[in-house]
């Protein structure tokens, strides 16, 4: 019995608040109806030019700071590249001057053992290095 009775007042609880969303949705809606109600085809019109205005306005800004920011971008890129190339550069430089020491230094020393080695005139041994 007690069930039954809780199962009528959920049953009225629920009516009642679909009651209450329907008027509050209802009053809500004929506010927003009147609030929006056609204009004459002349202000409509004009609203609309208007508005497409705006809009193209903001497009045009929107694509302006879009070529800027690519601009900015690609110009950032390539200095960036430039730098690179150039360390590239100097890196390569520098280690070729220095396998060129490595080489002058490995053939000097070769030289002066076999000089030291044979005791002997050694210009056939240094023409053949």
């Amino acid at each position: 019995m007690m069930n039954e009775q809780m199962d009528n007042n959920s049953g009225a609880a629920s009516s009642g608040a679909f009651l209450l969303g329907m008027l509050t949705g209802t009053v809500i809606g004929a506010g927003l109806g009147m609030l929006f109600a056609p204009k004459a085809g002349s202000e409509l019109r004009e609203q609309i030019a208007n508005q497409a205005g705006a809009a193209a306005d903001k497009a045009s800004e929107s694509y302006r700071r879009a070529s800027d920011a690519a601009t900015d971008g690609y110009r950032r890129a390539t200095d960036a590249a430039s730098q690179w190339t150039e360390r590239g550069k100097d890196m390569y430089d520098q280690a070729k001057n220095s396998v060129a020491q490595g080489v002058d230094e490995a053939k000097q020393f070769v030289q002066d053992n076999a000089d030291k080695g044979n005791g002997a005139d050694t210009s056939r041994d240094r023409a053949r290095i």
